[in-house]
């Protein structure tokens, strides 16, 4: 009974070990999984050996088809799941892109102003790690020359897609950028700031993940950096 149960343990885990395997292969910068993983085909060989024993199997390769064939259940259920979640989020998050680039004041022609001129800005993200579904990072401009001289903040927009350049516009005056807590001089000749995201895991999607969700990762650290006015490579 015993080479039954472990056959069985070893067919429920071989789907989502394959899964990894191709995942890993295909695209080698994939963030390592965390624990919830591990739990996730533990629950895998459990089933299998549980169902690979319910079905009765007399030999090893009946135990190890029966537990490759017990996860599909899990997966359905939780792809079904997940289904309706994802395909309400994606048309709201293309709504809310195009919203905020409709948002976004016409250009003009910047007038004179004691304290400089309105200014563009691109955001340039570059991402460490898996790109988030969703993202809210606040941008906000200190800005000089007030009505006693004093240097206000006020926040310009945010950046909601870490897949491309994020573009705002900057009040007269604007001296310093903050993005997500870090702030740089805007200095650049182009106005133009590299991002650099760092992210992780989101608490409980590496379980999901094996049971045949979507893997989700959250931000862990922004680095913003004014582009000089070289290339990025």
């Amino acid at each position: 009974m015993v080479p039954i149960l472990i056959a069985g343990a070893l067919g429920g885990v071989l789907p989502t070990t394959a899964r990894l395997a191709s995942t890993y292969v295909s695209l080698p910068d994939t963030p390592l999984p965390g624990f919830g993983l591990l739990l996730g085909l533990s629950l895998f060989a459990l089933i299998g050996a549980a169902i690979a024993y319910g079905t009765g199997s007399t030999e090893v390769r009946q135990a190890l088809v029966a537990g490759v064939a017990a996860p599909g259940i899990i997966t359905n259920l939780v792809a079904g799941a997940d289904a309706p979640r994802r395909s309400d989020v994606l048309p709201f998050q293309h709504f809310a892109l195009v919203s905020i680039a409709q948002a976004q004041p016409a250009a003009s022609p910047p007038g004179p102003s004691a304290s400089g001129s309105i200014k563009s800005i691109t955001i340039d993200p570059r991402v460490s790690g898996g790109v988030p579904s969703t993202t809210n990072i606040p941008v906000t401009a200190q800005i000089a020359g007030g009505p006693n001289s004093e240097t206000r903040t006020v926040q310009i927009g945010s950046i909601r897609s870490l897949t491309g350049p994020t573009t705002l516009t900057a009040p007269p005056g604007t001296q310093n950028i903050t993005i997500g807590g870090k702030t740089v001089p805007l200095n650049s000749p182009d106005n133009k700031i590299d991002l650099s995201v760092s992210t992780r895991p989101s608490f409980g999607s590496d379980f999901l993940w094996a049971l045949g969700g979507q893997r989700s990762f959250s931000i862990e650290q922004v680095v913003p950096k004014v582009d000089s006015g070289g290339s990025r490579p």
